[in-house]
């Protein structure tokens, strides 16, 4: 698995991740939300995550949508979108931020508040570590 060491004062190392939205499990490679944030750190993180989130959908508005193809498409699909915006992103290709405001607002009509189902919501060890790690970058590294 690909890790990078993003807190140079430890030796934890955070694998390539995934965005999940709440409906997803907490996993070491797939990081969801704090569903109850307890501090202003968990608030940054939850924050920034959403904010990666909604630029990605953002950039690659097919994704918004049902994908009306084999099952098999789909998933190049997403694989393809994955791996350019990923390109993107290191060539710092900018988006616009009109178009990221008018994906965060539709974030609220496309997917309702629900609870997750309980079978696919667990939270694991790994991915709760992860995440605190994540959480603690934040912690020393953003202006307070």
């Amino acid at each position: 698995m690909l890790c990078k060491e993003i807190l140079p004062s430890h030796d934890d190392k955070v694998p390539v991740l995934l965005l999940g939205d709440p409906a997803y499990p907490l996993l070491p490679y797939c990081m969801k939300e704090f569903p109850n944030p307890h501090n202003n750190e968990e608030v940054i993180f939850n924050n920034m995550l959403r904010g990666r989130r909604n630029r990605f959908k953002a950039k690659w508005q097919v994704l918004n949508k049902c994908l009306d193809t084999a099952s098999k498409s789909v998933r190049n699909i997403v694989y393809a979108c994955f791996f350019l915006h990923n390109i993107c992103e290191m060539k710092g290709v900018p988006i616009d931020d009109d178009i990221v405001v008018w994906q965060t607002a539709q974030n609220k009509y496309i997917q309702p508040n629900t609870e997750a189902n309980r079978r696919y919501s667990f939270n694991s060890a790994d991915g709760t570590y992860v995440r605190n790690v994540i959480t603690a970058m934040y912690k020393e590294h953003l202006p307070q």
